[in-house]
């Protein structure tokens, strides 16, 4: 009975599971920000990771494809993150949160976002200088002086550096550890080099240029495996010493290096300075990478010796024995040499560069890489678009790449990750079918993305393997490619990435629609295999065929270009059974049927003067108790009244019928800025789906069905900008009407067959809604909502949370009070295969013992070093992988000892069954001599 108590109220209340207010909360699950502006990069080829800093105060740790940890300055005062180093040997990220503090993390165990120490300094710091063999720092001070900070201890060491007088109030540009001998490190000053020994406490050598010449270096650099060091300096110039002499092996310039024929007659060229050097090793030889040294534009050069030089100055300038790569990217501000060289520009941007020795291809010509490299999200260019969508996973994998060896796309290795396994959490085994979420974002480098962010990707593996989000190469499309064709200079001579209005993925179609603001429509769609003979668009003045300009099987390709030559769309429909809608001004529609392409209509629904359509969408319903369902397209006017279009299917072909039936404006809200049709059992929204189209078509009217006993088999929800309205069917009765002011945006939210209503209104507040009664369920206010944010939000009614762009970035927002998958466990072991230098060749043609890491930290420490911290560090997040085998061991351990337990138990039941028959005889014996001897 309870149900028709119901149906005197309007109907059956769909909200009734998730009606109370515990059941909602507003949490932010995730953030994808994109185009923050990166201030400083660091990379360390024995932990294999590399670390960016961003203006807005975070470090974010990158290694191999699961591995992504953000770090947080405390504190932050906007000054920016000026340098960034990584300590190998001690496990410690250090950042400079401008120049006069130290920020320390921990790179042991599992990552926290937690600061080791914070340390303050009194005068600027412009940079830190590490050892891949030894656990301090080196910190240069204004007054010309180097102090040590211990790393592993985080307390400052007694010893320092204090150069001779003469260098000593001068600026210190760099200083380089010696790989092979931590006794020794160089020194760069505004005008000298020198060479300062820690056991000698003393400067034994300064390095000179020979005929007196004043010497400005910039930079410095050792070679990898010998006692060779390089000075790139302010004239533009390359000097190489031995630390055995202070005259140069060979001075000289880029041009020479790489046989530059110059023009005799000519003036010479003023070069810039360099401005950083990076020597690394290569499987024969080794690769010298230069910033700067050329005539202007900071460019990238690198040399590769293929020899080993160490004491011959023939060997070292022999030119037969250097190739060269010289890279066009200009305005570098500084690099690292990772799997590729990662460039960072004056604009914030951070570029991976490949270059010839590092690929297979035959291309000679260095290019920046744009698909062929994993480029972290943060890395990407800014969002000028985006949205994140369900689909199903059948869906999903027939759009996932083979990526073949993702290693190889790597531009870090290092790190390990886990999930997180807690007893709040949801389990794992359930967490694995949450439906998939797919992230689609235009970024200003006109580029569309596709990355999968469902959560099981946290959880499918262990150790885990895909990155998060887990990009989809093959699904990116260049719009600038396809806009820069000539056959579109005509129709699409205003558009471009930033002309954009809108981006719609249709998963069940596995279409993509690009409506740009001069009311042109592109429709992209999935290819899986090239079909054998090409296929036109049918002759239609609106429609331009675009399928031959790009054939790539499983991928996106262009299908056709829309133009009506009407200006801005008003409004736009799609649905996943292949039709869309598009309205322009003077009520103008145009409805397009996908099967052929063609335009099947063009109407003009023409209410009033200045009725303009405002809103548009698809649904299959049934218009009227016990009525077959119909497919038809709900057309809003800004007086509030709905047009509605009627399609079906004629002799095989789909026309719109025509006789246009019409809801008053009486019987709906002006200016509408949502409509939703929820059907008045399940609560789900009625949309022209595939399933629901398949049902249509089986032309059958179930009368027993308990929906079509009410005045309508669904509920008319619409919302506007003053008022939320419900009523039964398309044109049945009002259940109730309520006012809520500064509503942008609406969406269903379907859980458990229950929905409500979520309001999306200015000042950032979210509103929940029951139906049909509208009863207000929950209310939140987000003061990160602007107003121009709630028109991107998007509603995924599957998981209850939504998706909402702020600015740059992209967040999902989570509405539902229900356990979550967490981020993973993070850490980074070291890389056993990255051995540490033990010394050059001339050290042993020398007869000189190198110095050792734990040799240096015990020289310079001092007898009062603290002792090694006590606590130990967090556990890793690898002892999670173990933890089953742990519990197995335990298990097993348990059961030897319940086996030993029960053997000693037997022994002592032995002995008790010997001690009581022992007891038994002398009962016996003593009852037998009191009956014979009578006491």
């Amino acid at each position: 009975m309870s149900i028709f108590r119901k149906k005197l109220k309007g109907g059956p209340n769909v909200s009734q599971r998730i009606q109370s207010e515990h059941t909602w909360r507003l949490e932010k699950e995730g953030s994808f920000t994109a185009g923050e502006r990166v201030t400083a990069v660091a990379y360390d080829p024995l932990l294999q990771v590399f670390a960016c800093g961003f203006a807005n105060g975070e470090l974010h740790l990158y290694g191999s494809a699961p591995v992504h940890f953000a770090f947080h300055i405390p504190d932050y005062d906007g000054q920016g993150i000026t340098h960034i180093q990584i300590a190998s040997t001690s496990k410690r990220l250090i950042c400079l949160d401008g120049v006069r503090k130290m920020v320390v993390w921990s790179l042991d165990g599992k990552l926290e976002d937690k600061p080791l120490a914070v340390t303050s300094f009194s005068d600027g710091i412009a940079f830190v200088g590490v050892s891949p063999v030894h656990s301090h720092a080196f910190i240069p001070h204004s007054d010309g002086t180097v102090h040590l900070y211990d790393l592993s201890r985080l307390c400052q060491s007694p010893s320092k550096v204090v150069p001779s007088p003469e260098v000593s109030e001068e600026v210190i540009m760099d200083l380089i550890s010696s790989p092979n001998n931590a006794d020794f490190i160089v020194v760069a000053t505004y005008g000298s080099i020198y060479l300062w020994q820690f056991t000698a406490h003393q400067s034994p050598r300064t390095f000179i240029l020979p005929d007196g010449d004043l010497l400005r270096p910039v930079c410095l650099a050792f070679h990898p495996k010998e006692s060779i060091f390089a000075a790139g300096l302010m004239d533009g110039r390359i000097a190489f010493w031995s630390l055995e002499d202070s005259v140069p092996l060979w001075v000289t310039t880029i041009s020479e290096l790489i046989g530059e024929v110059l023009d005799p007659g000519a003036a010479p060229k003023e070069r810039e300075p360099v401005f950083k050097l990076s020597w690394s090793s290569l499987s024969m030889g080794t690769q010298l990478t230069i910033l700067g040294g050329q005539p202007a534009g900071r460019r990238l050069i690198t040399l590769e010796f293929a020899g080993t030089p160490f004491s011959e100055t023939d060997q070292l300038v022999s030119k037969s024995s250097i190739t060269y790569d010289d890279f066009d990217t200009e305005n570098i501000k500084d690099f690292v040499v990772a799997e590729c060289i990662l460039a960072l520009k004056d604009d914030g941007s951070v570029i991976p560069i490949l270059s010839p020795s590092s690929t297979t291809t035959d291309d000679p010509i260095p290019s920046q890489v744009t698909h062929s490299l994993y480029v972290p999200y943060e890395l990407r260019r800014p969002i000028f678009l985006g949205q994140a969508t369900t689909c199903s996973l059948e869906q999903l994998r027939q759009i996932l790449p083979d990526l073949g060896d993702f290693n190889s796309k790597l531009i870090a290795n290092g790190g390990v990750s886990y999930p997180h396994l807690s007893k709040d959490g949801p389990d794992p085994r359930l967490a694995k079918y949450d439906t998939p979420l797919i992230l689609i974002a235009l970024n200003e480098d006109g580029i569309i993305h596709f990355d999968d962010i469902s959560s099981r990707l946290w959880i499918e593996s262990e150790p885990l393997k895909c990155p998060y989000p887990n990009p989809l190469f093959n699904l990116s499309i260049d719009l600038k490619r396809i806009l820069d064709e000539p056959l579109l200079w005509a129709t699409l001579e205003d558009a471009s990435y930033n002309t954009v209005q809108d981006i719609t993925f249709i998963p069940e179609a596995l279409e993509l629609y690009v409506l740009f603001k001069t009311g042109q429509l592109l429709l992209w769609k999935y290819v899986d295999q090239l079909p054998k003979k090409d296929t036109t668009v049918n002759s239609d003045e609106h429609l331009m065929d675009l399928s031959t300009l790009m054939k790539q099987p499983q991928s996106f390709n262009p299908q056709f270009l829309f133009s009506s030559k009407k200006g801005k769309c008003l409004a736009f429909a799609t649905c996943e059974i292949g039709f869309a809608a598009l309205a322009y001004q003077g009520s103008s529609v145009y409805v397009l049927d996908m099967r052929g392409p063609r335009v099947m209509s063009h109407q003009h629904l023409r209410q009033s003067e200045g009725d303009d359509i405002v809103k548009m969408h698809f649904t299959i319903c049934h218009p009227e108790p016990k009525a077959p369902e119909r497919l038809y397209l709900l057309v809003h006017h800004a007086s509030g009244a709905v047009s509605i279009l009627m399609i079906r299917k004629e002799a095989s072909i789909w026309t719109i019928d025509r006789k246009v039936e019409e809801i008053p404006s009486r019987k709906s809200l002006p200016h509408p800025v949502s409509c939703l049709l929820v059907d008045i059992l399940t609560g789900e929204e009625l949309k022209a789906s595939a399933k629901a189209f398949e049902s249509m078509f089986s032309e059958k009217v179930d009368d027993k069905n308990a929906k079509l006993s009410f005045e309508g088999s669904f509920y008319r929800v619409t919302v506007s900008d003053s008022a939320v309205r419900c009523d039964t069917g398309l044109t049945g009765k009002n259940i109730k009407t309520v006012e809520v002011g500064g509503a942008l945006k609406a969406g269903l939210i379907t859980v458990n067959a229950s929905s409500a209503l979520a309001l999306f209104r200015t000042g950032g507040i979210l509103t929940i809604l029951s139906l049909p009664n509208l009863e207000t369920i929950a209310s939140f206010q987000e003061k990160a909502f602007t107003d121009s944010s709630m028109f991107t939000a998007q509603v995924m009614t599957s998981s209850g949370d939504i998706s909402i762009q702020l600015d740059r970035n992209l967040e999902i927002w989570s509405t539902l009070s229900s356990p979550r998958v967490v981020k993973p466990d993070i850490s980074i072991p070291l890389n056993p295969s990255a051995p540490l230098s033990q010394g050059g060749l001339i050290s042993w043609l020398l007869g000189s013992h190198p110095m050792t890491g734990e040799e240096f930290d015990n020289l310079v420490a001092g007898p009062n070093r603290p002792p090694a911290p006590s606590v130990s560090p967090p556990q890793s997040s690898s002892h999670k992988g173990n933890e089953l085998q742990d519990a197995i061991a335990a298990t097993e351990e348990r059961g030897h000892l319940i086996a030993t337990l029960g053997d000693k138990a037997d022994e002592l039941g032995f002995a008790a069954e010997g001690m009581a028959a022992q007891a038994q005889k002398l009962a016996t014996k003593a009852q037998t001599k009191k009956r014979r001897f009578g006491f």
